[in-house]
């Protein structure tokens, strides 16, 4: 199953969504799965870090996947590369002959 675990509006054209998706299935914390910790849930698989832009009449859509042990090692990393992210606009000049 997948999940939205977060959005928020940065401003009024950019919004962030933190998305995670689960595994159907988690074995028994009983057996030794390192993944089940007895919380009734199993960490998410996949975790998806995304900025979406309004600019110049255009939707910019930024999109992060990482797995669960990337996402333990560099989730502050991905968040950054996530806010560094901007749609500019630039002014193209019309050459004149």
């Amino acid at each position: 199953s997948s999940d939205m675990v977060s959005a928020r509006r940065v401003d009024d054209d950019t919004y962030e969504f933190d998305m995670a998706w689960a595994p159907k299935t988690c074995g028994e914390f009983k057996d030794g799965n390192v993944n089940n910790l007895g919380l009734g849930f199993c960490p998410y698989e996949q975790i998806f870090l995304l900025r979406a832009q309004l600019c110049n009449e255009r939707l910019y859509v930024l999109c992060l996947q990482s797995s669960n042990l990337e996402w333990k090692q560099a989730n502050a990393d991905l968040k950054r590369i996530r806010r560094s992210f901007q749609a500019t606009s630039t002014v193209q000049q019309n050459e004149t002959s």
